[in-house]
């Protein structure tokens, strides 16, 4: 006993030496399999250019997100939207049904009844967006009113073309124990439509909507939001304008809507029980304009449309 307890442990010592160099070749991966990164030309023509201003990719809320980030290396110019961990609030498509069915490549219909191909040029420039990418990866290029919006922000302006081919690298030729169970690659992007925003010379004001809003809501009639306490509408203006608010609504009594803007109390409108029309003019400086809507009804008010005339 004493002889076999002064000898070395050799079976516990090969077998984690076994082990180790099982793991080792398990996830050895050699030679490294590697594609080359393509980078559409218009990006690097872009990235000449020494301006400063941001593009937006559509779709942007799609797992393509990461290879915009890649473009970018090359552009250099900002960009609407970007690639996170986490979904993180986004007030820019939160507010704005024209951006929004941009960043999910589908329509959003919401209660702003502005036509999304007449104030295009004027949100995208407001923002400084110059140019809109509608990639057939995400299905962009599938929804064809996105085609149309894009080409009214463009001026009419025919877009650029190119196949935006993108390969990734996989285990296929890897010399590991272990290889992937089939080709786990996303499919390959395909064609990009690039747009130039014209600036428009008479900028149109345009609106959002802020907190205080229900999730819209679609029926036979249309699209519905609530305001249960109150709720927040954004003009955003690229020049002093004077224009008229108009609200569709439904009230499930009478009683009042209480009007403030940037803060200062108008005079209160008149409800009557169900469905109403309701508009005021207002004088707005350029920026945003913050318009806060607090009825004074026994329930909900429903809101059926948010219009701008100027």
């Amino acid at each position: 006993l004493e002889r076999r307890a002064a000898r070395p442990a050799r079976a516990p010592t090969l077998a984690l030496a076994g082990l180790v160099t099982l793991i080792a070749c398990e996830n050895l991966t050699t030679p490294f399999p590697v594609v080359p990164v393509y980078v559409p030309s218009l990006y690097a023509a872009l990235g000449r250019d020494p301006e400063r201003y941001a593009i937006l990719e559509s779709p942007f809320y799609y797992n393509t997100s990461p290879v915009y980030m890649l473009f970018q290396v090359v552009h250099g110019k900002y960009l609407a939207g970007g690639y996170t961990s986490r979904r993180l609030p986004y007030p820019l498509v939160e507010q704005i049904p024209t951006v929004r069915m941009f960043a999910y490549a589908g329509p959003q219909r919401d209660i702003i009844t502005q036509e999304p191909a007449r104030i295009a040029a004027s949100v995208f420039s407001y923002f400084n967006i110059r140019y809109l990418m509608l990639h057939g990866a995400g299905g962009a290029l599938r929804y064809g009113y996105l085609r149309t919006v894009a080409a009214a922000a463009a001026g009419g302006a025919r877009p650029e073309h190119e196949r935006s081919m993108l390969a990734y690298s996989d285990t296929r030729s890897a010399s590991g124990l272990l290889r992937a169970m089939g080709p786990f690659e996303p499919p390959v992007a395909s064609s990009v439509l690039a747009y130039r925003v014209v600036p428009p010379d008479d900028p149109l004001p345009f609106l959002g909507l802020g907190a205080g809003w229900s999730p819209p809501r679609e029926n036979p009639a249309g699209v519905e939001r609530y305001i249960s306490d109150e709720a927040e509408v954004l003009i955003y203006s690229a020049r002093p304008r004077r224009v008229t608010v108009e609200l569709d609504l439904a009230s499930p009594g009478a009683g009042q809507l209480q009007v403030s803007v940037n803060g200062a109390a108008r005079p209160p409108l008149a409800l009557p029980g169900g469905s109403s029309r309701q508009q005021f003019t207002l004088d707005i400086e350029s920026g945003v304009t913050r318009l806060y809507l607090r009825p004074s009804v026994a329930g909900a008010l429903v809101v059926r449309g948010v219009g701008l005339e100027s």
